[in-house]
């Protein structure tokens, strides 16, 4: 009899403590997954698709970030995706106006009205760390996207570097910190092991995706431009 009260009672040991260790034990994984699903939720009315029709490479793609969407609607892209002898059409409406830089592979892509289900991406003030989190919302098709995240594991004087994936048409992404804030422009991407000089566009083939980016003062820099033009 004792040994039955015995057991009883550490059976219901076990489900209280099972039932108060739950809360403390969760999977931080399974966390960190849902809060990166709910970050690219919330970037994703910031981006948009890009596309340029020619008669020599029929359709190419790139990916960009909207910074105005009023009467007219700038979007925020890498100038290496402008083709200026193809129309080039954003969201299906056509570009109307380019404004390029002169030192930085960035532009800006210009279209009448505003896109509907779309916002205004905040532009961060402050440039992040090396080792802080970036995000990504590429569209790399006509219907196609591509999420991305990774970590900046290096600066030099021009460029951003990530360990983080990326594919062909996703140059011109905004990259987000997790505050929703754009902290720079994906460029393309190199496989880690290779040098500079063998990178492969927007096409890393095998080893760590290392991926190549616009820095935030790069950007600061472009947009402070336009603006004293305006």
């Amino acid at each position: 009899m004792i040994k039955k009260l015995m057991l009883g009672f550490l059976f219901i040991v076990c489900l209280f403590s099972l039932s108060y260790a739950s809360p403390f034990d969760r999977d931080t994984k399974l966390d960190e997954a849902m809060n990166e699903i709910g970050i690219y939720d919330e970037i994703e009315p910031y981006t948009v698709n890009i596309y340029s029709i020619g008669r020599m490479q029929g359709v190419s793609f790139c990916s960009g970030t909207i910074i105005k969407n009023d009467i007219q609607t700038e979007i925020l892209t890498c100038k290496h995706c402008i083709m200026v002898t193809d129309e080039m059409w954003v969201e299906n409406n056509k570009v109307k106006l380019i404004i390029a830089s002169d030192k930085d592979d960035l532009a800006i892509l210009i279209v009448d009205g505003k896109l509907k289900n779309k916002e205004v991406a905040k532009i961060a003030v402050n440039k992040p760390n090396l080792y802080d989190k970036l995000f990504m919302y590429g569209h790399p098709g006509l219907v196609t996207t591509f999420k991305s995240n990774g970590t900046i594991i290096k600066y030099t004087n021009t460029w951003g570097y990530a360990k983080m994936k990326i594919e062909p048409g996703c140059s011109g992404s905004g990259l987000f910190n997790d505050k929703n804030e754009v902290v720079g422009v994906a460029w393309g991407a190199f496989s880690e092991g290779q040098q500079e000089g063998e990178t492969i566009f927007s096409y890393p083939k095998g080893g760590t995706s290392i991926t190549l980016f616009e820095p935030l003062d790069n950007i600061q820099e472009f947009l402070k431009e336009i603006e004293n033009l305006k």
